[in-house]
């Protein structure tokens, strides 16, 4: 869930923290997107990797309840 609100804060159109960056450094939405493009292409990566690997995502509650 945190990957994937992580995701959904950067991804155009709905994505709030662009707008906040685009507010700071006083550039187009299109500049600021075309920064954020590999971060959206790792997060997504990630969320496959866990989505995939569903033990990845639990080893460590289980380990912690231990």
């Amino acid at each position: 869930m945190a990957v994937n609100m992580e995701l959904g804060m950067i991804v155009p159109p709905v994505g709030l923290n662009l707008f906040i960056i685009r507010g700071i450094v006083r550039e187009k939405l299109e500049e600021v997107t075309k920064g954020v493009v590999p971060f959206i292409a790792v997060f997504i990566l990630v969320l496959i990797v866990i989505v995939v690997s569903h033990d990845l995502s639990l080893w460590l509650p289980t380990y912690l309840s231990e």
